[in-house]
Formats: structure tokens, C-alpha cells, sequence
């Protein structure tokens, strides 16, 4: 029983780390996803790989824009 839960720490701790560093990313490029400066090229991503994580999380880009 002990192991069946491990996965479940492993993994949201994962996802705290995931949502945070795009946190992080998503502050410095103001919510960007494309282009030169954006959060994709930054994290080594495609944009599409990135939004689709993002949706994952529930993280919406726009929130970033302010």
C-alpha cells in the first residue's frame, strides 16, 4: 500500500514545480507565449506544446497580461 501512494507525492509534486516555473516564466514574459521573448522559446517549448500543458494546469496566459 505504501508504494500505490508514492506516485500520487511524486506527481503533485511534480505539478507544483510544472506551475510554478511557468509561473515564473509566464510573469517575466508578461503572459507571451510566441516570439522572440515569449514563455515557448524561453522554456525550450513549442507554443502549442506549451499551451497545452498550460491548460493542464488550468494556467491561462491572459492572466499575465496586466
Amino acid at each position: 500500500r505504501a508504494m500505490s501512494s508514492a506516485p500520487k507525492r511524486t506527481a503533485a509534486t511534480w505539478e507544483q514545480q510544472e506551475r510554478a516555473y511557468f509561473t515564473d516564466l509566464l510573469r517575466r514574459t508578461k503572459g507571451r507565449i510566441p516570439g522572440p521573448h515569449g514563455a515557448a522559446p524561453l522554456s525550450g517549448l513549442a507554443p502549442s506544446t506549451l499551451i497545452s500543458r498550460l491548460e493542464k494546469l488550468g494556467m491561462k496566459p491572459a492572466e499575465f497580461r496586466r
